[in-house]
């Protein structure tokens, strides 16, 4: 699995898992949010919106994304837990149909952030 994103000149970001966490809170909500600028020094980084995208179906893939948030972030654990089939927070993340439809919207959508198979968010 791997972690897309959709940025002006595809830079190349460092993004820790307490801050994966709190962008699917939605507790981080802009690219040049002071933990990711702290994450990234010297990257310049967009006053842009970020635009989860999310898979929501039950899949390896999910079991896998939560099961980590929920192990870096007691925040993720407690409000939306672990395993294939969560219950998302609501009114974050735009939903798509697996790995493919996640990579396709992060794509199409500047400031998306999705999470996918790596063989998908290569192609894309």
């Amino acid at each position: 699995m791997a972690i897309i994103y959709n940025l002006p000149g595809s830079p190349k970001l460092k993004l820790d898992g307490d801050t994966l966490a709190n962008i699917y809170l939605g507790n981080i909500t802009k690219w040049n949010d002071p933990k990711i600028v702290a994450l990234n020094p010297g990257v310049d980084l967009p006053d842009l919106a970020i635009v989860p995208c999310i898979a929501p179906t039950a899949a390896a893939r999910v079991s896998f994304f939560t099961d980590y948030l929920s192990a870096v972030n007691p925040a993720w654990a407690d409000s939306v837990g672990k395993g294939s089939a969560v219950k998302w927070p609501a009114g974050i993340g735009l939903a798509a149909k697996g790995s493919e439809g996640v990579a396709g919207q992060v794509k199409q959508l500047p400031g998306g952030i999705g999470y996918a198979e790596l063989a998908y968010a290569d192609q894309k």
